[in-house]
């Protein structure tokens, strides 16, 4: 007879399997050579045999087929099957006379009652011990989820630690080790790689300000120096995994369900910037995969027809113009370096306040804020009230789950709690986020505003030295829309930088030279700047920071960070 030689090993199981694949091979070729058996071919394979689709098995069971051998030669029945189908189709062909025997070194299988069943028998334990150990996973799984601990290898920017502190093997650096035994305390099985985190946070940084695509963030993370724990450079595939991954912000995902409750790892980013994110993500669409990375690309719209602004390279040169997917009469095709000057023109014009009104004012708002500094510690309290509020809902919903009427689950039945649950937990993480925010910034929002409009006073200084990326993100941030029509443009500020302009154009005639202080000693006009400066804090927090304002880029990343004020608190 002629035999095909199989080993086979789990990779994921190697720690749980004594004999390797080599070990296996050196074995059954001995073996081969004392009985003087013909091997054909031999095939070693690292594949589960739970599941059916092994590709060396299925080449080998064709070969079979064919006639190019007529046995099989193993070190166990479990290395050919531990699923029903394989062990089935292994004994149908011994039914068939297509495979004669099948040999161990310590026993061989022919086509015999006795020998099939006692074969179907060794399938049949093989795929219980399979099954029972897929249940042990599975409960270790959910375990580990109810603890509130990843059951796996940890996202990029956070580091598996064992029982005794040490980072695990995959991931080890002395240099990470060493910062994390700094800490001076017990470690946490997840911890943030003190390294890594810096760069991931910056990348989750850059993709909210929404300038850049899936590649230019991977550039932007190689050329950070972050790499994959294999060496290989971040891929677009890993940078959007990492992008929509609510470990990030303090959650689980896995199999499809959201863990919140009790999470043990600490939060890289806030859930706000993890949310904010999202939006960018699914405003840009198709863009982030496209072929070409055009400057100004999904940012304009036809200033006639409202129609989106379409980019295309001819000979050399780049041109915007309109879609016309409605009627439309707008043909002139706009190059890319003109509409570039245009829109800086436009950004240029942005004029505020004089600085000496600026000075004086933000004196009288500090008077202001100092008399009404009580309100932060009023809104503080209707939080954590709020909060008392939800935690004792969440008491009830317990008892009501619990309750011996509810044995049936007439009054809640099960996913009704998890998702009530879910809720409530939801909203006191929410809670927990604005108190500790405030408790952190709440007294900072006069600098936080001095700060901003300082540094769109000097937006047009600030654009004669910004590269072109900075000139996007300040393109972004600034400008709601842009439209253009005849080859010009036209801008639509967001607030805040829409509520200072507006405040400026509106007082244009009596901010005239040598005239501020009389303007500003009057009350209506600074009781208009009062609320335009309220307006500017409640704006700045939704603004997204820009590197190339140094000033406004520290003080909007401090807020971003999960700091909001409740509006209906006064």
């Amino acid at each position: 007879m002629k035999y095909f030689l199989y080993c086979r090993k789990s990779q994921d199981r190697e720690d749980k399997q004594i004999l390797s694949t080599d070990a296996q091979k050196r074995l059954l070729t001995e073996f081969a050579e004392r009985l003087h058996l013909t091997v054909v071919d031999m095939y070693v394979e690292n594949q589960t045999a739970y599941k059916i689709g092994r590709p060396m098995f299925n080449a080998m069971l064709t070969r079979l087929e064919a006639g190019e051998a007529d046995a099989i030669l193993t070190y166990h029945l479990t290395r050919l099957a531990r699923n029903s189908f394989d062990g089935g189709r292994i004994i149908y062909l011994m039914d068939e006379g297509t495979v004669k025997e099948i040999r161990t070194p310590e026993s061989i299988f022919v086509n015999k009652s006795d020998d099939k069943f006692m074969m179907q028998i060794h399938f049949a334990m093989a795929k219980k011990s399979s099954d029972d150990t897929s249940q042990f996973v599975c409960r270790d799984i959910i375990s580990k989820l109810l603890k509130g601990e990843y059951p796996g290898v940890v996202p990029l920017g956070y580091l598996n630690v064992d029982r005794a502190g040490r980072i695990a093997p995959t991931q080890y650096q002395p240099e990470k080790q060493r910062l994390l035994e700094e800490l001076g305390r017990p470690l946490r099985r997840e911890e943030i790689d003190p390294v890594d985190s810096v760069i991931v946070r910056k990348i989750w940084e850059e993709a909210a300000k929404g300038t850049r695509t899936f590649l230019r963030l991977a550039k932007f993370a190689h050329d950070l120096g972050l790499r994959t724990r294999s060496g290989k450079n971040i891929s677009k595939a890993t940078i959007y995994y990492m992008l929509t991954n609510p470990y990030y912000y303090g959650a689980i995902r896995f199999d499809s369900k959201l863990y919140t409750e009790d999470v043990q790892h600490e939060p890289l980013i806030t859930r706000s910037l993890f949310e904010h994110v999202q939006d960018v993500m699914c405003t840009a669409g198709k863009g982030n995969r496209r072929k070409h990375d055009f400057d100004f690309k999904g940012m304009l719209k036809c200033g006639e027809c409202g129609c989106a602004i379409t980019v295309e390279r001819q000979r050399g040169h780049v041109y915007y113009h309109c879609t016309r997917n409605r009627p439309c009469t707008q043909s002139v095709c706009s190059k890319e370096k003109n509409l570039e000057e245009r829109i800086m023109e436009r950004l240029s014009e942005f004029r505020i306040i004089p600085r000496e009104f600026l000075v004086y004012a933000s004196k009288r708002v500090r008077v202001m804020h100092k008399e009404a500094a009580g309100s932060v510690d009023a809104l503080r309290n209707r939080l954590e009230r709020k909060f008392g509020d939800l935690k004792q809902r969440l008491d009830a919903l317990l008892q009501l789950k619990l309750s011996p009427k509810n044995t049936d689950g007439r009054l809640i039945s099960d996913d009704e709690y998890v998702e009530q649950k879910m809720a409530v937990r939801v909203e006191m993480q929410g809670i927990e986020e604005q108190i500790r925010s405030i408790k952190q910034e709440g007294n900072n929002w006069m600098d936080d505003c001095e700060r901003f409009v300082e540094s769109a006073l000097c937006l047009d200084q600030t654009l004669q030295h910004a590269t072109m990326e900075q000139k996007k993100e300040l393109l972004v941030m600034v400008a709601s829309n842009i439209l253009l029509k005849d080859g010009n443009v036209a801008i639509t500020y967001r607030d805040p930088y829409a509520a200072i302009l507006n405040f400026a154009k509106e007082q244009k005639p009596a901010f005239e030279r040598g005239t501020w202080l009389a303007e500003a000693e009057n009350g209506n006009l600074m009781e208009k700047w009062l609320l335009e400066t309220v307006t500017i804090k409640k704006v700045l927090l939704d603004v997204t920071y820009c590197d190339a304002l140094q000033t406004l880029a520290e003080t909007a990343l401090r807020l971003f960070r999960g700091y909001r004020w409740d509006s209906s608190i006064r």
